[in-house]
């Protein structure tokens, strides 16, 4: 697999499972709590969690600046799980 699509495939994975997450706790929470008076249908729940994701995208993004360049990891190499020793 070429480091490109490893790292699309990295950051994909941590796009959706922030959506899904984000998703997830305005469904649990929003009924107890009140979410900033979000008592809103699933589609506007779903709006805000794609937002949720593209901002995980974005920073896994920056973070193949600041950290390990094989993932999208902001953790240094060394102490990066992912990197092969």
């Amino acid at each position: 697999m070429s480091p490109t699509l490893k790292k699309i495939l990295d950051t994909g994975e941590r796009a959706l499972k922030t959506a899904a997450q984000t998703f997830l706790a305005l469904q649990i929470a929003n009924p107890v709590f009140d979410v900033g008076g979000l008592h809103t249908d699933a589609a506007k729940k779903l709006s805000i969690a794609a937002i949720a994701a593209g901002w995980s995208a974005l920073m896994s993004g920056f973070s193949l600046l600041l950290g390990n360049r094989e993932t999208a990891s902001a953790l240094p190499a060394k102490a990066d799980p992912a990197t092969p020793s």
